[in-house]
């Protein structure tokens, strides 16, 4: 089956969730993440109010757990990464910490309990992006510098490698240097910054790529028909996907493009099959916009969620073969079948 075909008739429903119990005008969601425990999936989403709530999808509907304040009330929680081995959730956020909690138990009451096993930092400046490379190694970025965390046989996180980053003039890049996302292939790291460039790290190597003409809001890895590559969404309405060079993953080619008319500021991957040889990019906008892109970079549709918002985050469950949707006033949703 081709794959416009197959995409064609991905969406069933587009459909508008809300964190129960509580107004999500007042407390968007800004980062999103899952957890399987041994009784069921529980979805994380960081707010803009600092707060982590937690729940599950049931047959009757959504189970809402505890609520769990994690910078004090005042800020926001814009990045998430966990652990699947032991439950440990990392939570950036503008307080300049990344916030260790051990998150494995439930009490009596059905509630979920996030326990608090350190506060890594102070960061340099908000802490935009987490990335979990390995169970023993954490990167986190505060304003323009990368921090590096190895965890230690007692379970605690030591501070390691810093990199820096610097404006360039040369490359036309003198406004910040501040970086946004993070996302790891291998023994290379790469990064994207609000000045439009593409950072990659490998050792002592350090590379940059001036990639867009505004901030890169998010970057992946991922293989494309047999292409290692990083795809990268940016303010300039741009979607490129780079080549990684055999030889040196550092090297960046671009390779193909897909301009929207908005403001990119997510994106996923969707794979279809089990081979994961047929997939789609899963784009969203700071207008509340949704694009399914091909492998070859082709809009197959768009759709938007009932408000104008500004999308910040997906999280693909394949199990249910939904994608939940992070925006300005709460969480979203659409369900596909293929």
């Amino acid at each position: 089956m081709l794959l416009a075909a197959v995409v064609a008739a991905l969406i069933i429903n587009n459909l508008q969730l809300h964190l129960p119990g509580t107004l999500t005008q007042g407390e968007g969601v800004t980062s999103l993440a899952q957890l399987k425990t041994d009784r069921e999936l529980l979805f994380l989403c960081g707010t803009k109010q600092g707060s982590l709530w937690t729940f599950s999808f049931k047959d009757d509907g959504v189970q809402q757990h505890n609520k769990v304040q994690v910078t004090n009330g005042r800020y926001p929680i814009f990045s998430m990464a966990v652990d699947e081995n032991d439950g440990t959730v990392f939570c950036g956020g503008s307080d300049r910490f990344v916030t260790v909690l051990a998150a494995t138990h439930r009490d009596d009451n059905n509630h979920f309990i996030a326990t608090e096993l350190q506060r890594l930092g102070p960061h340099t400046g908000w802490v935009q992006d987490v990335f979990l490379a390995s169970p023993n190694l954490l990167y986190s970025i505060g304003c323009n510098c990368i921090e590096s965390w190895q965890k230690q046989s007692d379970r605690k996180w030591k501070p390691g490698k810093r990199f820096v980053i610097e404006s360039d003039v040369a490359m036309g890049c003198t406004l910040s240097s501040d970086l946004l996302c993070l996302a790891c292939r291998k023994d290379t790291l790469y990064a994207g910054g609000v000045d439009g460039r593409i950072h990659a790290f490998r050792k002592d190597e350090h590379s940059a790529v001036a990639a867009h003409k505004g901030r890169v809001n998010a970057l992946m890895t991922t293989t494309i028909r047999g292409i290692d590559s990083v795809l990268t969404a940016s303010h300039d309405g741009w979607v490129y996907q780079w080549k990684m060079q055999p030889d040196d993953q550092t090297r960046l080619e671009r390779v193909q493009a897909f301009q929207s008319q908005e403001r990119n500021t997510a994106i996923l991957q969707i794979r279809l099959d089990k081979n994961d040889t047929e997939g789609c990019f899963v784009v969203g906008t700071s207008r509340g916009t949704i694009l399914l892109l091909s492998d070859s970079m082709d809009l197959l549709q768009t759709f938007c969620l009932p408000e104008p918002v500004a999308i910040t985050a997906f999280l693909h469950v394949p199990d249910a073969k939904m994608v939940l949707v992070a925006h300005s006033l709460g969480l979203g949703a659409f369900h596909y079948s293929s």
